[in-house]
């Protein structure tokens, strides 16, 4: 157990590194070009692609550790049967959005064909990266997605350096140059050694991922819509300052989901696997201990970032603004022991939670009118209800082992 929390460790400070890279790189706009405008126009790109992941995705992801596990002896026919898939449904997208990129050439406006094209980029690069993780997961060697993650915000920190030398007026694509450049990277890897599976493979891997995986497609949807609707609706609706307020202080909590997924990615595989709670009672402990720390992190970041002291930060320090921080961590813990249904395939329940958290959220806007504060209230009391939806299954049915 020693050896694996140093294992953990060593991935968590990796993917803090790496994440903390990702998170400070809109910051970074900030600092460097003091554009609130640029910097809002980034956000909406990013929570209008994290939307359709879901969606997109088909419940590949979440299918491929149950997948793992039912394999058995056939694990390795497996993991190289889902990156053959991978490859297939990767080139479909692909094409797609390249179509779209040109029809929105012809059929809208300049900055909808921009928003569009970036969306797909970040699409794409989500589903690359995340499939990957997965992939390493499987052959436990999880901080090899680093080459991939890391190697886009190195690329898109440095675009930002020079741009800010050379030209000092950034454009969003030069945001996401790094993930660009990464995609074609692996577009490239990928003709060079074609690994593709053919039409009756890829049909009924996809037929089992959405068998197994709807309930969770439907929840990962709902989920992306209560973290994603705010910044839209403000983006469109309110104030630039509100929505750059939301948007920022989102960003100070995702420290908090980070610390979440390093550790929920890390023991994945031994949790899927696990046959009694005494297996799973130390990376329990240990999940929570990293989201600890998470939590510390990133109340200092916000007390430091809005203390005034830094100048491309115009907010002050409110009480309004805990009820992200809380939404952030009540959801990641919800988040891990829903794990537990999907390792028993309850997956079925899971949509009765994603429909009670937007109900509830829907209706905290029926009791107060829709605003900033509403918008973080609401996230915060579906996150709530969820959690007490998850913790009553599992002890229903008993699912913690």
């Amino acid at each position: 157990m020693k050896k694996e929390f140093k294992q953990l460790i060593g991935f968590t400070l990796f993917n803090f590194v790496d994440k903390g890279l990702g998170f400070g790189l809109p910051l970074l706009v900030l600092f460097l070009f003091e554009d609130q405008g640029i910097y809002n126009q980034i956000e909406y790109i990013m929570s209008f692609a994290l939307i359709l992941v879901p969606f997109i995705d088909g419940g590949f992801r979440n299918y491929l550790f149950f997948g793992y596990k039912e394999a058995d002896a056939d694990r390795e026919i497996f993991v190289i049967e889902s990156e053959a898939v991978f490859n297939r449904l990767f080139l479909n997208y692909l094409i797609l959005s390249i179509l779209l990129f040109i029809g929105f050439r012809f059929l809208g406006s300049a900055e909808q064909q921009i928003v569009i094209g970036l969306a797909c980029v970040r699409v794409l690069f989500v589903l690359l990266t995340t499939y990957k993780s997965i992939l390493y997961r499987f052959k436990d060697q999880p901080s090899k997605v680093f080459y991939w993650t890391l190697s886009a915000n190195v690329i898109g920190m440095a675009t930002l350096a020079l741009v800010y030398m050379y030209e000092n007026r950034l454009q969003s694509v030069d945001f996401f140059m790094g993930q660009c450049l990464v995609l074609v990277f692996f577009v490239l890897v990928v003709f060079r050694k074609p690994l593709f599976a053919n039409f009756k493979i890829s049909k009924a891997f996809i037929i089992k991922s959405l068998n197994y995986a709807w309930p969770l497609m439907l929840n990962a949807m709902i989920v992306a819509l209560i973290n994603n609707f705010g910044k839209i609706y403000a983006y469109h609706e309110l104030q630039e300052i509100e929505m750059f307020e939301l948007t920022f202080l989102l960003r100070i909590g995702m420290i908090i989901q980070l610390a979440h997924i390093s550790s929920a990615a890390f023991f994945s595989k031994r949790l899927y696997l696990a046959t009694t709670i005494e297996e799973n009672r130390g990376a329990i402990l240990a999940y929570f201990a990293v989201l600890g720390t998470g939590v510390i992190i990133s109340l200092t970041a916000y007390a430091v970032l809005v203390s005034g002291f830094i100048d491309f930060v115009p907010l002050s320090i409110h009480i309004n603004h805990i009820t992200l921080l809380i939404y952030y961590l009540v959801w990641c813990v919800s988040a891990y022991f829903e794990l537990y249904l999907n390792k028993h395939n309850k997956n079925i329940y899971i949509p009765f939670i994603s429909v009670f958290s937007i109900l509830l959220y829907s209706l905290t806007f029926v009791l107060v009118p829709i605003n900033l504060f509403s918008i973080q209230l609401a996230m915060m009391v579906s996150a709530i209800g969820g959690l007490l939806m998850v913790a009553s299954i599992i002890f229903k049915f008993k699912l913690l082992k």
